[in-house]
């Protein structure tokens, strides 16, 4: 029974600990993210190319 009590409480602390607990991505990730979720647009660049080449 004392051993219920003490995992209990270990359980309990630990929990407490990871509710506290925060990982915040550094802003080299978030700028990836961005640059991922927005990439650039490439379209113009290979038209002006295009036409470059083509002329």
């Amino acid at each position: 029974m004392e051993k219920k009590i003490y995992t209990d409480n270990f359980e309990r602390m630990l929990k407490d600990k990871l509710d506290e607990f925060r990982m915040r991505p550094s802003k080299r990730i978030w700028h990836s993210i961005y640059n991922d979720l927005h990439p650039g647009k490439k379209w113009p660049s290979i038209t002006i190319s295009l036409l470059l080449i083509t002329a």
